[in-house]
């Protein structure tokens, strides 16, 4: 876990981009990442909701699509009972508690998300 993290760091801090968009310019340290780019100008969206006719560019947005046929909610507050089918829904909602307890907390906590 931690060799992961340092790999992350590693294209974190990497400020070389050799990875440019033909279309618009834009430049990426990953090939990955220009890749999922392009798909923003030729709209392509090769994952597609089995449950309707709903497509998505990325698998994860695909699966957090799902939940909502599912009703599925993996995102727990810490603060209450609520749950949610995102962690940034969560991380929202969270915000709500702090905002109540503390506004300079809330503050830190919206600059985080």
């Amino acid at each position: 876990q931690r060799a992961y993290r340092q790999k992350g760091a590693v294209y974190h801090l990497n400020t070389e981009r050799p990875y440019q968009c033909t279309v618009c310019g834009q430049a990426f340290s990953q090939k990955m990442n220009l890749a999922r780019h392009m798909q923003r100008h030729t709209g392509e969206k090769p994952y597609q909701c089995q449950l309707c006719p709903m497509r998505f560019n990325q698998k994860c947005n695909l699966e957090r699509h799902v939940r909502c046929h599912t009703g599925e909610r993996p995102f727990h507050c810490t603060f209450c009972a609520k749950s949610f089918n995102s962690k940034s829904n969560l991380s929202r909602h969270e915000a709500c508690h702090l905002v109540r307890a503390s506004p300079k907390m809330a503050a830190l906590a919206n600059f985080s998300i």
